[in-house]
C-alpha cells in the first residue's frame, strides 16, 4: 500500500513506482479521499476526459510546422478551395504531365495559354499556376500591393475551372464569381476596412452597494506566479480562492466577488466542468461561496484593470505582499483607483468581421 490515512507513503511509493510516475503525482498534487472512488484523469485535455483526437496527437509524430500550409485553410472559404490548393502545393492534381508519367501518350499542349505556347508545351503544375498566360495575367493583377490570403485559394480555383472547362467543354469558364470590384483600389479599400473594421463599447467597474465589500481578483501567469507554478486559470483561480478566503477569516461576508475569467464563474456556479488541474481550487471557492453566502460574477478586462496590474507586479516580488493604505500602492495602481472611484469609463475594442469582400462561390 503507498496510502495511510489519505497521505501518501512516500518511502514506498519511491520504491514501487517509476520516478516520472513519483514526479507526476507531486507536481499534479493529487487531492486523496478514502470515501469516493478512484476516476481516471486524461491529462491532455483540460477536463480530464479521454478523446481520441487528443490521443492521436499524443501517439502520431508531427511533421515540421510549415507556415504555407498551415496558413492556407480560412474559414471564409469554401473547403473545396483550399483543397484544390493544398493538392497543387503537393502536387496531387491530374494533371497532363502526371497522367504521361504513367505511361499513356498525350499530345502536349497547354489549355490556358495562346499561340505557339498553347500547342507546345507539356501542362504542369508550375505552368498552370504560376508561368502560363492565363496564371500570369491574374497574379501580375492581384500582385500589384498586399492581398489577403484568402485570394490565392480563389485564384487558384478559378484557374483549375477554366483549365477543366477548356478541356473538356466548348466554351471556356469566365471569372465572374468574385464580387471586388472592377478596380484594384477598390480591392485595396476593400482589404483596409476588412483589417480596420472595429467595435467599440464603454466598460465601467461598477461600485457596490453600501455595506458591501467588492473584491475584485485576477492571476498572472509568466512561467509560474506568486503564488505557485502553473497556468493563467491556475492563476485566477488561485488568486480568488486567497481572497476569498481573506475576507471569511477577518469576517467579512457581505461581498461581491468579481473576475474576468468567465471559465472561473460558469465553473464556480456549476454550469461548466472545471479544469481537472484546478478542480480542487474550483471546489474550495463553491465551498467558501456557499458556507459565507459571497456571489461572484463576470466582468470584461477592461473593467479589471486594477486587478490586473497588482497581478503583474507578482512576477517582481517574492511571497505574498499586502498593502494595506492608499498612499503605499504603486503610482500606476493608485491612478487607475482613480479612475474606478470617477466612475470613467474604458473602451472595449473587438473586430469585427470585413463585410465589403464577398465572395459566392457555384
Amino acid at each position: 500500500m503507498v496510502l495511510n490515512r489519505d497521505c501518501w507513503e512516500w518511502n514506498k511509493l519511491r520504491t514501487q513506482l517509476p520516478t516520472d510516475v513519483d514526479n507526476k503525482i507531486i507536481r499534479h498534487n493529487f487531492e486523496l479521499k478514502s470515501n469516493t472512488d478512484d476516476k481516471p484523469i486524461w491529462t491532455e485535455t483540460q477536463t480530464g476526459s479521454f478523446s481520441v483526437g487528443t490521443a492521436w496527437d499524443k501517439m502520431q509524430q508531427r511533421r515540421p510546422k510549415n507556415d504555407i500550409l498551415d496558413n492556407l485553410w480560412h474559414k471564409n472559404i469554401p473547403f473545396k478551395m483550399c483543397f484544390l490548393t493544398w493538392r497543387a502545393i503537393q502536387d496531387r492534381l491530374s494533371i497532363d504531365s502526371k497522367v504521361a508519367s504513367l505511361g499513356i501518350s498525350i499530345e502536349p499542349g497547354c489549355y490556358c495559354c495562346k499561340g505557339d505556347i498553347a500547342g507546345n508545351t507539356r501542362e504542369n503544375i508550375e505552368h498552370l499556376f504560376s508561368y502560363g498566360d492565363l496564371a500570369k495575367k491574374i497574379w501580375s493583377f492581384f500582385a500589384a500591393a498586399f492581398v489577403s490570403k484568402i485570394i490565392p485559394p480563389i485564384i487558384c480555383w478559378e484557374i483549375w475551372k477554366s483549365r477543366c472547362s477548356s478541356k473538356h467543354e466548348i466554351t471556356k469558364n469566365k471569372f465572374t464569381k468574385a464580387r471586388i470590384g472592377n478596380s484594384w483600389s477598390s480591392l485595396c479599400r476593400a482589404m483596409e476596412n476588412a483589417v480596420n473594421q472595429k467595435s467599440a463599447i464603454s466598460v465601467r467597474w461598477i461600485k457596490p452597494p453600501s455595506m458591501m465589500a467588492k473584491l475584485n481578483s485576477d492571476g498572472s501567469s509568466k512561467d509560474g506566479f506568486n503564488l505557485g507554478q502553473g497556468t493563467s486559470n491556475m492563476a485566477e483561480a488561485s488568486a480568488l480562492l486567497y481572497g476569498l478566503t481573506w475576507c471569511a477569516n477577518n469576517g467579512i461576508n457581505l461581498v461581491w466577488g468579481e473576475t474576468d475569467s468567465l471559465l472561473l464563474v460558469k465553473c464556480i456556479k456549476r454550469e461548466w466542468k472545471p479544469p481537472w488541474k484546478i478542480a480542487k481550487e474550483i471546489q474550495q471557492i463553491q465551498n467558501l461561496v456557499e458556507e459565507n453566502g459571497f456571489n461572484i460574477s463576470h466582468c470584461f478586462r477592461e473593467a479589471n484593470k486594477l486587478a490586473d496590474k497588482l497581478a503583474s507586479f507578482s512576477h517582481s516580488t517574492n511571497g505574498i505582499q499586502v498593502f494595506n493604505s492608499f498612499s503605499v500602492l504603486p503610482r500606476s495602481v493608485r491612478g487607475l483607483i482613480n479612475l474606478d472611484k470617477w466612475n470613467l469609463p474604458s473602451f472595449r475594442i473587438r473586430p469585427v468581421k470585413p463585410s465589403l469582400l464577398v465572395y459566392d462561390p457555384p
